[in-house]
């Protein structure tokens, strides 16, 4: 194994960077306003890095963590990265099945939990056969578990060093693809690749002050984590996103930086104080996840006097963003931006495998990229079935690029349905409802239908005041799109949509939902 060069090692480029102006604020806790300097987290840092090789953790092991976002969360992430042990957060609110599917894959030696799920973790690690060490965040009577306050402790004063590796080889940290559409993959990411994703997306972070809802385990919120660690920015942690929250700790902080999903700007939008609340501190305001209505891009745009609105493309298999907008692009209507000049791209007809080149036609796209994953954690078969022959990565999305170059999502081809043999996007039919003015939110499925084979049925949430009807929805839809399109399954309203934790519409619920329900 060669030793890795210190600026290649992701351990020593985090200890160097907190090094420089030491006294400086970090990161913040929301709910409490404590703060905590670069010194102190670089120290405590490698404290719980010491402790960790105390307790027997080694090159190449995994640990897990399943946490909400605040000062401690980050130091088992720098701990791993000092030891080169790969780091696979979790989201606190995942079901017991994730776990168990997704621990019996990493086979953690250590677990970091919130007490809140500390014991469903011990549960299911004894199901697997898995003896690891649980380090409970929070207070436990349990006797089994050790404390993370426990690691804070001085265990000697030699200078510390990082644990040498082979960068090109070496997970840093194991992401989840999106299980929004089934069961998540462990997407792995070397040093090296983790290195080249901070100098590709550093730009967008340089000296901000960051609010941070997501939790580590998406990728927006390991992105803000791994950026904080590793150039000039503050990091506001936050609990998992409240609009109330949002206007709070905007008003109370003034934060220059968030990162969204459209879904959560909408609300942020629609909500009551928005009109009254100044957010002329915040400098961007970056929406990735899904499309992006126009009209509320613009809103957006209008109401951040002093910053801009970006609208991106991303993908955790490539380590961030693909696209995204520019204040020079301006706004474009339906567009995510332009492929950002070091990522390869090419798309393809799903039909019959040939390269599209022509403007404005649609194809899956296939991209390549030097922070491109290294693979899915010990699962070779779904590796191998994510890359064409030429090592290109299937994104699953269905794209279409205009003359000047600017991308256009067009939907997930695993969310794509066929009525009488025309293919449907749901996001396509979303947007429209979506311009309505008295809807937050929709979702679209396909649910089947034995003799057309798929019909559309829409989920919405009213605007609170709004008492739009299932017949006007299907009356604009039927106005604006092809009569494919018309909302033959139905219309269902909500009180709400659920989201996953990063703010994406969970549509493998409302397909369960739809089984049980008889829509307008």
């Amino acid at each position: 194994m060669s030793k890795a060069a210190p600026t290649n090692h992701l351990g020593q480029i985090i200890l160097d960077n907190l090094l420089e102006n030491p006294e400086n604020v970090l990161q913040l806790d929301a709910r409490t306003g404590e703060t905590e300097t670069r010194i102190s987290v670089r120290e405590r840092g490698i404290r719980v890095a010491r402790h960790m090789t105390k307790l027997g953790l080694r090159h190449g092991d995994v640990i897990t963590l399943c946490l909400f976002n605040s000062n401690d969360t980050c130091l088992p992430v720098i701990a791993g990265f000092l030891l080169g042990v790969a780091i696979s957060p979790l989201d606190v609110r995942m079901s017991k099945m994730e776990f168990e599917y997704l621990l019996g894959i990493y086979k953690p030696k250590m677990v970091f939990c919130d007490v809140s799920i500390v014991d469903t973790f011990a549960e299911v690690l004894k199901k697997l056969g898995n003896d690891a060490k649980i380090v409970v965040y929070g207070e436990s009577k349990n006797p089994d578990y050790l404390n993370i306050k426990d690691f804070y402790a001085e265990v000697n004063k030699k200078k510390f060093q990082v644990v040498p590796l082979d960068p090109d080889t070496t997970d840093a940290y194991i992401l989840c693809s999106s299980g929004s559409t089934g069961l998540p993959k462990g997407v792995c990411h070397t040093h090296s690749q983790s290195i080249r994703t901070v100098r590709g997306i550093k730009v967008f972070f340089n000296n901000l002050k960051m609010l941070q809802f997501s939790s580590l385990y998406w990728l927006s919120g390991f992105a803000m984590t791994l950026m904080n660690l590793t150039v000039t920015t503050v990091r506001i942690n936050a609990p998992p996103f409240e609009t109330d929250l949002f206007y709070e700790y905007s008003e109370k902080y003034k934060p220059e930086m968030v990162i969204t999903t459209p879904s959560v700007a909408r609300l942020i939008i629609n909500h009551e104080k928005f009109n009254d609340t100044d957010l002329s501190h915040m400098k961007l305001y970056m929406l990735s996840g899904a499309t992006v209505d126009f009209a509320e891009l613009a809103i957006l745009q209008k109401h951040l006097t002093k910053g801009m609105v970006i609208n991106s493309y991303g993908l955790t298999e490539i380590g961030g963003p693909v696209t995204y907008t520019t204040k020079e692009q301006g706004l474009k209507n339906g567009t995510c931006g332009k492929i950002i000049p070091h990522i390869q791209y090419k798309l393809v007809d799903i039909s019959d495998g040939r390269i599209i080149d022509s403007p404005n036609e649609a194809g899956e796209l296939y991209l390549k990229s030097a922070s491109m994953m290294s693979g899915y954690y010990g699962n070779p078969q779904a590796t191998a079935e994510a890359l064409d022959s030429e090592g290109w990565f299937k994104t699953g999305d269905l794209v279409k690029l205009d003359e000047e170059g600017y991308v256009y999502i067009v939907d997930r081809l695993k969310e794509i349905f066929k009525y009488m043999g025309y293919c449907i996007a749901p996001a396509g039919i979303e947007h429209v409802i979506n311009s309505h003015e008295g809807v937050t939110d929709s979702a679209v499925i396909g649910i089947d239908n034995k003799d057309s084979g798929h019909v559309p049925l829409a989920f919405i949430k009213r605007k609170e005041g709004s008492n739009v009807t299932a017949q006007e929805i299907k009356d604009l839809v039927e106005d604006k799109l092809a009569f494919y399109c018309e909302l033959r399954g139905g219309v269902v309203f909500l009180d709400d949509i659920e989201l996953t934790p990063s703010g994406k519409i969970i549509k493998k619920g409302l397909r369960d939902l739809a089984k049980t329900i008889v829509p307008e």
